[in-house]
């Protein structure tokens, strides 16, 4: 018996017609010529009121199936390249691919959706703790934070610094040196390069740069580093963010996680020289390409969103340092501070560290004093306080360690030197020469 393919909806309809006037389910079936089971089926679904529409389940092809294959083919192998690559980078290096030159690409929530199919490329939803945004222009305030102990292939350990513009969402110096393989400790001479490089770069200096309490430029007790000395004399305010809450460092610290997920990732087999031109590249990709999250940009790139990224605020040369830097506000830094020191049993305290002890005299051993800064004879002043609350100047000693040049070039006996990178939009091979 021929059997119809498909059974038109008046079929179906006269198939429950006969069935309710007594037909059985196969008369129907030899009479209309299709199966028993069909006949079954309609009217099973007309007496339950479903109607004689047909439903068509076709199954789902999956995210980007309606693309070129070899479309597919170039995300998957750039996946499998960067695997730490979202969406946004995986769709931005499409466009570079020249075999995929005139073909239709995928919008990156398509990749995304593609992504997420896979339960391993889902993240776990973050709670949102934004810290209140004080900014209101670039360059107001830069964030520096340090990423250690990064085993390259190769061997050699290194250390990432990344610098960005948390008002404007722009990566502003990212460089490696190279490290010994057991330190976590950050070098003054390293911290201070690569501000140089990012000073030289934009030519400008910023009104304030805000750090973590990393050693070399935490607070020493309870007065200031050398690093923070150093940013006093130049018109830069240091800044730090409070103890154990690394969120307040929130733009850089997502920088250090998209340098490392968009360069790093995938790319440790090369030599620090190589990576190290690869971050510049990447960088450059990032500030003119990569849109951005950052509150203003609105989903542009930073350069983009902010052109005046590239207007100096505050002139900045290299060469002209020396001449910047101003001895007179690293005095009047210190001149605010007030410290108390408990004098030791030989009569003698220390003021900014182990190598700089001062003698008071054994009359004061275990009491206290107040130490102050005579910011025009430069000296250390120590007052004692007296039974009637009166302070008593009890001796003065001219201040140790506050040259110019050990704030700008410390260590013996020539400045380090430092990451040159030509202004945007060149993009300069460089990879600083550190001591081992």
């Amino acid at each position: 018996m021929h059997m119809a393919e498909r059974t038109s909806e008046e079929q179906r309809i006269e198939f429950y017609r006969s069935h309710l006037r007594g037909a059985s389910y196969a008369e129907i079936a030899g009479t209309q010529e299709v199966s028993e089971e069909c006949v079954r089926y309609w009217c099973r679904k007309q007496r339950e009121g479903q109607g004689v529409k047909s439903q068509w389940h076709i199954p789902g092809r999956g995210a980007l199936s309606q693309f070129d294959a070899e479309v597919l083919e170039h995300v998957k192998d750039l996946r499998q390249k960067h695997p730490r690559w979202g969406p946004i980078s995986l769709r931005l290096h499409l466009e570079d691919e020249k075999d995929l030159k005139g073909k239709r690409l995928p919008s990156a929530a398509s990749i995304g959706r593609w992504l997420h199919a896979d339960p391993q490329n889902r993240r776990l939803p973050k709670p949102k703790q934004s810290p209140p945004q004080t900014l209101d222009h670039v360059h107001q305030r830069w964030e520096i934070d340090f990423k250690v102990k990064i085993q390259l292939q190769g061997g050699e350990t290194v250390q990432l610094h990344t610098v960005t513009d948390p008002f404007s969402g722009a990566y502003i110096g990212a460089y490696l040196y190279v490290s010994e393989p057991s330190t976590s400790r950050v070098p003054l001479q390293d911290v201070q390069a690569t501000l140089r490089a990012c000073f030289t770069e934009w030519r400008t200096l910023p009104e304030e740069i805000q750090t973590d309490g990393e050693t070399v430029l935490a607070v020493r007790g309870d007065l200031p580093t050398d690093f923070t000395l150093w940013l006093a004399g130049l018109g830069v305010r240091h800044r730090m963010i409070p103890a154990a809450r690394p969120t307040v460092n929130g733009s850089v610290e997502r920088a250090h996680r998209t340098t490392n997920e968009y360069c790093l990732c995938g790319n440790l087999q090369r030599s620090p020289k190589e990576l190290q031109a690869y971050l510049n590249q990447a960088r450059d990709e990032l500030n003119r390409r990569y849109p951005s999250r950052a509150k203003g940009c609105r989903g542009k790139p930073p350069l983009r969103a902010h052109p005046e990224l590239l207007d100096p605020q505050r002139e900045y040369l290299p060469q002209h340092e020396e001449w910047i830097f101003d001895l007179g506000k690293v005095d009047a830094f210190l001149a605010s501070c007030q410290v108390q020191r408990k004098v030791g049993k030989t009569g003698q305290i220390t003021i900014r560290g182990e190598d700089e002890r001062y003698g008071i005299g054994r009359q004061y051993a275990r009491q206290s004093v107040e130490i102050h800064f005579d910011p025009v004879s430069r000296e250390y002043v120590a007052y004692f306080l007296q039974t009637n609350r009166q302070l008593q100047e009890v001796k003065r000693w001219p201040a140790r360690n506050l040259e110019a040049h050990r704030f700008l070039w410390p260590g013996d006996p020539v400045p380090i030197p430092y990451p040159q990178q030509l202004f945007f939009p060149f993009v300069v091979d460089f990879f600083p020469q550190v001591k081992r």
